[in-house]
């Protein structure tokens, strides 16, 4: 199946909002792309977006971190 750009960050924000839950520590972005099935750049995007959102918690140097339930709220959509 062919993803464009706009499509892989959406399906990385599906698979994370559905796989992690609040005070998960996340895997790093190689990993996470690969499970996800995407490139890094898209992956990356799909991270700053649920950061901005609230979701998870990023700092340079450490794991991601959930901070939010991804699904709790619908102000996250």
């Amino acid at each position: 199946m062919f993803f464009t750009r706009k499509n892989s960050v959406q399906i990385a924000i599906y698979y994370l909002s559905e796989t992690i839950n609040r005070g998960d520590v996340m895997k790093g972005n190689r990993d996470l792309a690969d499970v996800i099935g995407i490139g890094l750049p898209q992956l990356r995007e799909a991270m700053a977006i649920l950061k901005t959102r609230g979701i998870i918690q990023i700092e340079h140097g450490k794991k991601k971190i959930v901070i939010s339930d991804p699904l709790g709220s619908e102000e996250h959509y």
